[in-house]
């Protein structure tokens, strides 16, 4: 896994991204030291079916962009393979 994380230029907004280059699902524990996410974030999620998947024209997209809501920060995260996660979390 590449995971990273980053604060928002204002630092009320944590970003952490997590890239699963694999071919098979992985989970990574997170602790925050020295700010508290909100209750409630944003995933933005690219997961394939597959290393191949493709975008072409009059096809329906084989590579999409999910976004969802989430609740709490967990602290293990799981990410699908061949993903790209994005966690937004305002910070109290």
């Amino acid at each position: 896994l590449d995971v990273s994380a980053a604060l928002s230029e204002d630092r009320r907004t944590l970003a952490i991204a997590v890239l699963n280059p694999s071919d098979s699902e992985q989970s990574v524990k997170l602790t925050i030291n020295g700010a508290k996410p909100a209750s409630a974030g944003r995933l933005w999620r690219m997961a394939p079916d597959s290393i191949d998947a493709t975008v072409q024209v009059d096809k329906k997209p084989e590579v999409q962009v999910d976004e969802q809501t989430l609740g709490a920060l967990p602290g293990t995260i799981t990410v699908r393979p061949f993903s790209v996660n994005i966690y937004s979390y305002p910070l109290q």
